[in-house]
């Protein structure tokens, strides 16, 4: 009687262990996969949704929409091979009424999972000041195109984006069309047929963010995510929000301050 008693004991306090270890690792797994502040970093895969909406922005008469840009998670803007602007921009909610021009695309091979810094913490680690953004699209300074720049102003924490001369509006609900993070890529591979991965090999560009900014360092490979390094072959981290990722060729000139 006495054995059977302590067996049973033995029994209830080994379930025990067992169920605390699994809740402990269960909380470290949801903490890993969380934006969770610790030393001034918010860990967060940037693509928890697996499938976002991108939205194709054709350049029509050396102008461009920017209709539901306000509300974007991330902007592409590049040449494609008319030698004319493009925006792609990635929706990973819902994408804003009255734009069509929709698709589905699995955007795992295309963007890497970034973490993220608090404010403070991105102007303590970028070094360069960078309030003011000039990217110029050298090839269509000699075009018919009306637009040939994508600038930036860094006020009250964020970069308003510039057409050229003229604040970018968000025609769907008159708001400035503004950004936490400026990615340029300097990239001499012509993107094709409006595929983004189509660019691969290796490259330098900037990061911007805070009103600061970095150089930084480019991979990418046929089947795996583009890899974003800083001068030490770090991962960089960016600020919570939205990001501007422009594509250049070295031809193109990029000027900030």
């Amino acid at each position: 009687m006495l054995i059977g008693f302590l067996t049973l004991i033995f029994i209830a306090l080994c379930l025990f262990i067992f169920l605390t270890v699994s809740s402990n690792k269960a909380a470290s797994a949801y903490d890993n996969q969380s934006a969770t502040a610790t030393n001034g970093n918010l860990n967060s895969s940037i693509y928890s949704v697996p499938q976002s909406k991108i939205v194709f922005y054709p350049s029509k008469n050396g102008q461009i929409s920017s209709n539901g840009l306000s509300q974007a998670n991330y902007i592409f803007e590049y040449l494609n091979p008319n030698g004319s602007i493009y925006y792609q921009a990635i929706y990973e909610n819902e994408v804003p009424k009255n734009i069509v021009t929709t698709e589905n695309h699995n955007n795992v091979f295309l963007m890497p999972k970034f973490n993220y810094k608090t404010l403070e913490n991105i102007q303590l680690s970028l070094t360069k000041p960078a309030s003011s953004i000039f990217v110029t699209f050298s090839s269509l300074l000699s075009s018919s195109s009306s637009l040939v720049s994508s600038n930036f102003i860094y006020n009250n924490n964020t970069y308003y984006h510039y057409k050229d001369k003229s604040k970018d509006i968000d025609e769907l609900n008159n708001a400035p069309v503004c950004v936490s993070n400026v990615i340029v890529q300097i990239s001499n591979t012509p993107i094709t047929e409006n595929n983004l991965n189509s660019i691969k090999g290796n490259g330098n560009g900037y990061l911007f963010s805070g009103g600061k900014g970095i150089g930084i360092k480019w991979y990418k490979e046929d089947s795996n995510p583009i890899k974003i390094l800083d001068s030490k072959d770090n991962p960089v981290f960016l600020s919570k929000g939205s990001t501007w990722w422009i594509i250049i060729d070295e031809d193109s000139s990029i000027v900030f301050n």
